[in-house]
C-alpha cells in the first residue's frame, strides 16, 4: 500500500518529514465521529513553506511524494538520514514541488 509524505529538506539534510496520509485519515475520522477536525491540516504545510522561505541561505525545498511501500515514519526517517542525496534526487524526479529555492547558475565570462 502506498503512503504519502510531505518533506522539507535543505543543504543540511531532511528538516521536517510528515506522513501526510495519516494526518488526512485522522481528520476524516474526526468528521465521521461528529467532531470538528483539527484546523492544522493545511497550516502545517503552509508553515513548512514559510519556514523554507525564511531560511533561504540553506537552499530549502518542500516536496510532496508517494512511496509504493507502506513505510513507517521511523523507517522513512532512517532512509533519509542514510542516503539523503539519492532520496532527494528520487523525490525531485517523482514528487510534486511545493516550494523550491534554487541557486542561480552564474555564467563566468
Amino acid at each position: 500500500m502506498a503512503r504519502q509524505w510531505i518533506v522539507l529538506f535543505d543543504t543540511l539534510g531532511v528538516d521536517t518529514l510528515i506522513p501526510w496520509d495519516e494526518i488526512k485519515q485522522d481528520a476524516m475520522l474526526d468528521v465521521l465521529a461528529g467532531r470538528k477536525p483539527k484546523g492544522y491540516l493545511d497550516k502545517r504545510v503552509n508553515m513548512m513553506v514559510l519556514r523554507a522561505q525564511a531560511n533561504m541561505q540553506r537552499w530549502p525545498e518542500v516536496w510532496a511524494y508517494d512511496t509504493a511501500e507502506d513505510y513507517e515514519y521511523e523507517e522513512m526517517r532512517k532512509i533519509w538520514e542514510g542516503a539523503p542525496q539519492s532520496v532527494a534526487d528520487a523525490v525531485r524526479d517523482r514528487g510534486t514541488n511545493l516550494f523550491r529555492h534554487q541557486r542561480q547558475k552564474e555564467v563566468i565570462v
